[in-house]
């Protein structure tokens, strides 16, 4: 009979004795995913995806504050003071002849200022600014003085700090590093997505398995049941029955390893699933049968293909598009180091005019600018500074130039990677389905050899250890033949990822097709 199964128990104990089978199980929640459900739950779910989402956000946010540096800056302060100085004997007394009775000099300053300034990509940074002041005392400016200046500002950067590939080189480099991430996240989720379909097929595959080993378990007991019935007949020596009964407990003892199998296999499929801690409580079951190949042949694996895969992976594996931003935002910070080493020279242009009131109301020295106007008035002024070692330029430099290297060095990897990574990708799944194909072969082959030796056995003229070989080498084969069609399947996924051919690098929003899974890229053998 078959031994009865509580669908994913976990197995606590299992006895076998020659009257029949036990088994205690518990029963574990249990949850059907077809392989699209579980795909989208990767998608949606798992730790390293939201991850590399959350790192998209860090380089916007680096790319947001490298653009800073060119916002406008508007600027103002302002401060009022009233000071009483106590006078002299003379001083009151010149102050009496001047017309002025006062035992101390009372003043009061204030002093305003506004500007704008912005920076430019090319260097330059222009601004106006205006400052207003006011000044009054009781002794001499007792009718109050309110003056004003406003200027337009250039400077100029002569020789450090010039020109657009030096100046946002900043802003460039996190601008594509920004992109660097999202080929990367892109990868990352081709990568989980990969993964994610290769449980599945292990979870399948391990079902499958133990009701091979369920069935084996099932046959070894009717033949306990027959070998009984022909011993009570005469007409097999008592002796056999030790042999069928150690042939049973194997057969369970295999039977027992695949239900473990199949438990460890749903537990790394709800990880890859990205379940949280108490989703993982339930096991996945599934739904979908592993992929087959129908076609009579394996695919041809040329040198020619072979290349022709390998230029396609180069153009959609994320991880090298990504390898290539991240070259290109270390290799605009090089000329920006290299100005580093230049001297400062910066050249300073003013242009303006300046304006008076008189009064002591207050508020007329907000109306100085617009009365008895003078200018206008101009100023030029040259910055010069250098440092003879320079060692901060020099170590800049040799940190982006390393950067630079690295990141070159970091790309080539890859493609190389990726190159051997098609070959063997290619060569693992025509090789999965020549051993498909020839372990199906075997398969039918045992299958005939048994009814043949149990032919032989009852009609007396072969011994039942040659059944029960048999009768073991076809379960091994069943249980191969299963091995390479997992195999086939995941070499399937193993190509998809080598070839960059899960995730579309030009959308931002996947659409998930549940073929891309079950058949190799580019057609490859379709017929």
């Amino acid at each position: 009979m078959n031994a009865k199964i509580v669908a994913g128990g976990l197995l606590l104990l299992v006895f076998t004795s020659t009257s029949g089978i036990a088994q205690t199980s518990i029963d574990i929640p249990q949850q059907t995913f077809g392989l699209l459900d579980a795909i989208q739950q990767t998608l949606a779910k798992h730790p390293n995806i939201l991850l590399g989402a959350r790192q998209v956000d860090i380089s916007r946010g680096v790319l947001q504050q490298a653009s800073g540096q060119f916002d406008t800056v508007l600027g103002a302060n302002g401060q009022h003071s009233r000071t009483i100085t106590p006078l002299t004997k003379l001083q009151q007394a010149q102050a009496q002849a001047a017309g002025v009775t006062a035992s101390s000099q009372t003043t009061e300053s204030s002093s305003y200022a506004a500007s704008v300034q912005k920076e430019f990509r090319n260097g330059i940074t222009i601004g106006p600014q205006i400052q207003v002041n006011r000044l009054a005392d009781n002794l001499q400016d007792l009718s109050g003085l309110n003056q004003s200046t406003i200027a337009f500002q250039v400077i100029l950067p002569l020789l450090r700090g010039r020109g657009h590939n030096v100046v946002g080189a900043q802003e460039m480099s996190a601008r594509f590093t920004v992109d660097a991430t999202l080929f990367q996240l892109n990868h990352t989720i081709a990568q989980q997505l990969a993964s994610c379909a290769v449980q599945y097929w292990n979870v399948v595959a391990a079902k499958e398995n133990l009701q091979i080993f369920s069935n084996s378990e099932a046959r070894g007991k009717a033949y306990l049941d027959d070998v009984r019935t022909l011993i009570d007949a005469d007409r097999v020596a008592k002796g056999e029955i030790n042999q069928v009964v150690a042939n049973l407990a194997d057969r369970t003892s295999s039977r027992i390893q695949a239900e473990q199998a199949v438990l460890d296999a749903q537990q790394a499929l709800a990880l890859s699933m990205g379940m949280t801690t108490r989703e993982l409580r339930t096991f996945p079951q599934p739904i979908d049968p592993l992929p087959d190949w129908t076609q009579s042949e394996a695919p041809a694996v040329t040198p020619s293909l072979i290349q022709s895969f390998t230029d396609r992976a180069l153009q959609n594996r994320g991880d090298l598009l990504a390898a290539n931003e991240h070259e290109r935002a270390a290799e605009v910070l090089v000329p920006a180091a290299r100005n580093v080493l230049r001297p400062q020279l910066n050249l300073g242009l003013s242009l303006g005019y300046s304006g008076l009131l008189e009064g002591t109301n207050y508020g007329r020295i907000f109306g100085s600018p617009f009365y008895n106007l003078g200018g206008p008035t101009a100023t030029g002024s040259l910055t010069y500074s250098f440092a003879p070692r320079n060692n901060v330029g020099r170590g800049e430099l040799a940190q982006a130039e390393g950067s630079y290297q690295q990141a070159v060095i970091q790309r080539s990897d890859i493609e190389r990677t990726i190159a051997s990574n098609v070959s063997s990708a290619m060569i693992d799944l025509a090789s999965s389905i020549a051993r498909l194909q020839k372990a199906r072969e075997a398969v039918n082959a045992y299958r005939v050899a048994l009814e043949g030796e149990q032919e032989k056995f009852r009609l007396g003229i072969s011994q039942l250890v040659n059944v029960l070989t048999i009768e073991d080498r076809l379960t091994n084969a069943l249980s191969q033949a299963l091995s390479a069609q997992l195999n086939y399947a995941t070499a399937i996924e193993n190509l998809r990822f080598a070839t960059g051919t899960i995730v579309d690098l030009n959308k931002q929003t996947q659409t998930l097709e549940k073929s891309t899974f079950l058949v190799p890229p580019f057609d490859w053998g379709a017929k």
